[in-house]
């Protein structure tokens, strides 16, 4: 795992920020609140929707995440066929979720931008 600048595609544009990258992964603060970190898979963009308070945890779950798979690099739909086990991970590191779409509009149990 190295410290690297990740590029993160939001709404607004293409943002750099300070973090961790492991292959296709990434943990990182988390935009719009940045005391708060993340895991983004970087071929996509997508965050997987849930943040960690620490960086050390964050990291550790995203080893966790990593080694469900050989590679990351996969399109959406494998990564949804694998929600209910990403999301073991997350919860086993006390991973909350956040959204910026109404709760009561998501599936339950689902990846945040998957």
């Amino acid at each position: 795992m190295e410290e690297s600048d990740i590029q993160l595609n939001t709404s607004t544009g293409v943002v750099t920020v300070r973090g961790f990258k492991h292959y296709e992964l990434a943990v990182h603060p988390r935009i719009g609140d940045s005391r708060q970190w993340t895991i983004t898979h970087l071929p996509t963009g997508c965050s997987f929707g849930y943040a960690f308070d620490s960086p050390t945890v964050a990291r550790a779950a995203m080893e966790a995440i990593f080694r469900l798979r050989n590679s990351w690099d996969v399109p959406v739909k494998i990564i949804e066929k694998m929600g209910p086990q990403i999301l073991a991970e997350i919860e086993r590191f006390g991973g909350r979720k956040v959204s910026f779409v109404p709760r009561s509009l998501l599936p339950p149990r689902t990846l945040n931008g998957f």
